[in-house]
């Protein structure tokens, strides 16, 4: 993803269209053409002119008048009422919602050149918004991916101690997609990505969990006692976890391979769960969330979802 350097302002000035904080398309086109009529437009947010409600703009008219480009008509859909900040920044692919309250609350993010604050209303057409100094302007389509994670990658999408990230993996998605959820370093396996901003929060939120499947290899041949405790309510860290569903697979010498099903992802969970018993991980791989699986997907790869699996996500919650 190109994007471009936050411009020196002047008073009166906004910044001149070109590369942004876009994903890409398919065609490995930026999707940020808004941005080359813009000049008079002021760069402070207390003089941008904003819509009063019911009551469109002129710049709401004046777009339905023409034909937009496929990014501007991104950014229009957004311009009758506004739309908060963070859920902006989130339909843009660059990140979780959650994410995105964070970049805001650490002064990350300006509107027309003032820092923004969580809930701030924007209007995407005709505001200039910049992350880290860089333009927020919204992808080319929804990507949903299904990345078999290895071993030493870190589940972000940069990381300040230089460690190799899964980011690297989906280079050739065409679009900046980013993890829902995570898979400590050390794990591997299943991780949904995707630029979707709504789906990401609501695989994120508690109350849409869904069980995760894990396949845990210990070091050791688990006894039916170790084996019960797994299955009970255990503290960790000082809280009382839900009970996870523990099933023996097979059992070799020297070793016991789990099956694990979570409903809750505290910070290795089963790690600290097998310590706690007495049992030393060798490996562990998530091979299911929900009815999304892994299947013989080589570690390192990724595919797309299907359009079952896509509506099963997004259907989760849903009142039937």
């Amino acid at each position: 993803m190109q994007i471009k350097k936050k411009e020196r302002m002047g008073k009166g000035e906004m910044p001149s269209g070109g590369r942004s904080y876009a994903s890409r398309n398919h065609s490995g086109r930026e999707g940020g053409e808004y941005g080359k009529n813009n000049s008079r437009r002021t760069a402070h947010a207390k003089s941008v002119s904003r819509p009063s409600a019911g009551n469109p703009s002129h710049i709401g008219r004046d777009t339905a008048a023409k034909k937009l480009s496929p990014a501007q008509a991104a950014l229009a859909q957004y311009d009758a009422g506004g739309v908060r900040l963070q859920k902006y920044i989130a339909d843009c692919g660059l990140m979780s919602r959650r994410a995105a309250e964070d970049e805001i609350r650490a002064g990350n993010v300006t509107v027309n050149g003032e820092t923004a604050e969580i809930g701030t209303r924007v209007y995407p057409l005709r505001d200039i918004i910049l992350l880290h100094g860089e333009r927020v302007l919204p992808s080319a389509g929804k990507e949903y991916i299904l990345l078999n994670k290895p071993t030493g990658y870190v589940t972000t999408m940069s990381d300040e101690h230089d460690r190799r990230c899964v980011a690297s993996l989906v280079e050739d998605v065409g679009c900046r997609v980013y993890p829902c959820g995570r898979l400590d370093m050390d794990s591997e396996g299943l991780l949904i990505m995707t630029n979707d901003g709504d789906l990401a929060n609501k695989l994120t939120h508690p109350k849409h969990s869904l069980p995760k499947i894990y396949h845990v290899k210990v070091s050791s041949e688990i006894t039916f006692d170790q084996l019960k405790a797994l299955n009970t309510a255990m503290e960790i860290d000082g809280y009382t976890i839900l009970p996870v569903l523990t099933e023996l697979v097979r059992r070799s010498e020297g070793t016991s391979t789990l099956r694990m099903e979570l409903y809750e992802g505290r910070n290795r969970q089963i790690r600290k769960m097998c310590e706690q018993v007495g049992l030393d991980v060798l490996k562990l791989r998530r091979i299911a969330i929900g009815n999304i699986k892994l299947g013989d997907l080589r570690a390192g790869k990724w595919r797309r979802l299907t359009d079952s699996e896509v509506a099963y996500l997004k259907g989760i919650g849903s009142k039937t």
